[in-house]
């Protein structure tokens, strides 16, 4: 278990990216904790770019978001899920959120909502205390029964056009 504490999801993702790329780690899953930052800017009422003296960057670009959602599908459950997207929107004016769009997914999940272009603050949104991405939020055990995130930070091109070369072993 490695603990890496920073104020930039994208230095984060880089040291996530050097620590996978050592020979003995096999499996990396990160865990992004952020629980009382967002306690705080939901008191606050915003996304703050300075706690506790710490200066935070909240205006990296986020080039994509997935969240992976198990439902009971039903035309209720999607309208509450739009419902309830749509009034986090207006409140919170999320980056990115008009060209959000949504696809029917076999698997473990059977939703997955995909959000491009946004930012940090406009992420952390989804994660306040209730929000989207919580088992706290309203639509959570009334038509939805999971969801997960997946967070990608950037994108290379995989072939050598990009500078950078896929190796696999």
């Amino acid at each position: 278990m490695i603990l890496l504490k920073g104020n930039s999801i994208s230095e984060i993702q880089n040291s996530l990216e050097k620590i996978d790329r050592i020979d003995e780690v096999v499996y990396l899953h990160s865990i992004l904790g952020i629980e009382e930052f967002l306690k705080y800017c939901f008191a606050q009422k915003k996304i703050v770019d300075i706690w506790n003296g710490t200066i935070c960057c909240i205006n990296e670009a986020i080039h994509r978001a997935e969240f992976h959602l198990t439902t009971r599908l039903t035309e209720g459950s999607l309208s509450d899920i739009k419902t309830e997207l749509d009034q986090c929107n207006c409140e919170w004016m999320i980056s990115g959120y008009q060209n959000m769009k949504y696809s029917y997914v076999a698997g473990h999940s059977n939703i997955n909502l995909v959000i491009r272009d946004t930012d940090v603050r406009s992420l952390l949104v989804f994660f306040l205390p209730g929000g989207f991405a919580t088992h706290q939020n309203p639509v959570y055990e009334k038509g939805v029964y999971n969801i997960e995130t997946s967070i990608f930070i950037k994108q290379e091109p995989l072939g050598p056009a990009g500078g950078r070369t896929l190796q696999i072993r």
